[in-house]
Formats: structure tokens, sequence, C-alpha cells
């Protein structure tokens, strides 16, 4: 990805993704859904359930 940023965006529009498939009493709710990494393996963001949430929330 050109930038930190660029790819911050795809990893909250595929944890966003992710909401979609998640059922509620079915599957935990909690914790992260997307880590994103540098090409070395370190972590760099992860979006938890909460994040993605809100973020669908403000997203078209």
């Amino acid at each position: 990805m050109p930038s930190l940023e660029t790819a911050r965006e795809e990893a909250v529009r595929c944890a966003i993704d992710l909401l979609v498939d998640l059922q509620p009493g079915t599957d935990d709710l909690s914790g992260w859904l997307v880590r994103l990494r540098d090409e070395n393996g370190e972590l760099l963001y992860a979006i938890d359930v909460q994040e993605a949430k809100a973020a669908r929330l403000t997203r078209p």
C-alpha cells in the first residue's frame, strides 16, 4: 500500500465487511477483527469490533 493511512482505511473496510458475517450471540463480538502488520510482521494497527461498528455508522 502506498501509505499507512491507505492501509488502515482498507483494514477498516475489511473489518466492516467482517461485521456482516458475525452472528451476535454465537460469535465473539469483542476484541480485534483485523490486524495490520508491516513486511516484517510488526503490528502497526488493530481494528476492534467497536471501531468497526463506529466506522460503519459514519460510512455511506
